[in-house]
């Protein structure tokens, strides 16, 4: 999945009714940036790829790589706990330890920040809890294609979120077309939008592989960016 770099200036969280209990599913906290590791050198690369490297998931669906290294620590191992908690194989590279692994990362991050995760030329920068949420979408969408039942933007909105109706403002003044699915009134929206972000932050648009969280200045026009491509 492709996540938007820029940060959310609004999203609202929202406690929902979810199945028979009452869960409160609110924005995960902000977690420190990824640890730089400086460059290793112009050292020649070795004569051949390590054994695994170019590895392919069914379907031909690139493997998920996770690059670590020194500086990153616990964050690293964290990163890799949630991939287990879903059930997610990858492939960990050590980039301080790798030379090939290395050459890699900088091909998508010349900052070579660890921990990050590879899905083909996607790349999540840093440690953050929806990032392996995020990385099982985007293989669901490789192998699957869209499972929302449509090919067209869907917006998760809140009922009662100003950030949601700020989005669905922005969207109509740019004549952008989208499917509002509204998580406090629709318990399947809300599965949906979970399974995709893991949370129920609101809100956030998605469009094939591609997922925009929260609301703000540009946000639309950076949406309605993506869709001319």
């Amino acid at each position: 999945m492709r996540s938007s770099t820029k940060r959310a200036a609004g999203a609202c969280a929202l406690a929902v009714l979810a199945g028979a209990g009452l869960v409160s599913l609110e924005r995960r906290a902000e977690r420190p940036p990824a640890a730089p590791v400086r460059d290793a050198g112009d050292a020649p690369p070795p004569a051949a790829a390590p054994a695994g490297s170019a590895a392919l998931r069914p379907a031909g669906v690139p493997a998920v790589v996770v690059y670590v290294g020194e500086p990153c620590g616990t964050w690293c191992q964290r990163q890799q706990a949630d991939l287990d908690a879903l059930g997610i194989r990858y492939q960990v590279r050590n980039i301080g330890l790798d030379e090939w692994a290395l050459r890699e990362l900088r091909l998508h991050d010349r900052e070579l920040p660890v921990p990050s995760i590879a899905v083909g030329r996607t790349l999540w920068r840093g440690y953050d809890p929806t990032h392996a949420w995020r990385v099982r979408h985007e293989l669901d969408y490789l192998e699957h294609g869209s499972r929302l039942g449509t090919d067209g933007l869907v917006l998760f909105t809140g009922s009662s979120c100003p950030f949601s109706a700020k989005l669905r403002a922005d969207l109509d003044r740019l004549g952008v077309d989208y499917e509002d699915r509204v998580i406090d009134r629709d318990p399947e929206a809300l599965h949906q939008l979970v399974r995709l972000a893991g949370d129920a932050g609101v809100p956030v648009a998605v469009w094939g592989g591609d997922l925009w969280p929260g609301w703000s200045e540009g946000r639309a026009q950076e949406i309605r960016d993506a869709l001319a491509r």
